[in-house]
């Protein structure tokens, strides 16, 4: 629920400055956006693929995993809860404004 709402928030606020730009910038601004993300998954996926490999040539201690999952989960947890807060605040004033949205 929470990663659904922080990506609505996301999108909102990438359409509200979107629909302002002139048709050439926008297409522009789009294939850049398009290009960086398939940048990006490419490098995420190299780079876990490479801590994967780390991980599996120098396995840890059943105590360290424990360690690790205990305070792993408990990470996520809070993180998930401290961007839960903002988001409740900045929710209602983000403005929805439509393409076909008349200026008054």
């Amino acid at each position: 629920m929470l990663m659904g709402l922080m990506c609505g928030v996301a999108v909102e606020l990438y359409q509200s400055f979107r629909v302002h730009l002139p048709p050439l910038p926008r297409m522009l601004w789009d294939w850049t956006q398009i290009a960086a993300a398939c940048v990006a998954l490419v490098w995420a996926w190299v780079k876990q693929h490479r801590a994967i490999r780390e991980k599996m040539l120098d396995p840890p201690t059943p105590e360290q995993a424990w360690i690790e999952k205990r305070y792993g989960t408990q990470r996520g947890q809070n993180l998930g809860r401290a961007l839960f807060l903002p988001a409740l605040l900045v929710l209602p004033v983000v403005p929805r404004s439509s393409p076909g949205a008349s200026a008054r």
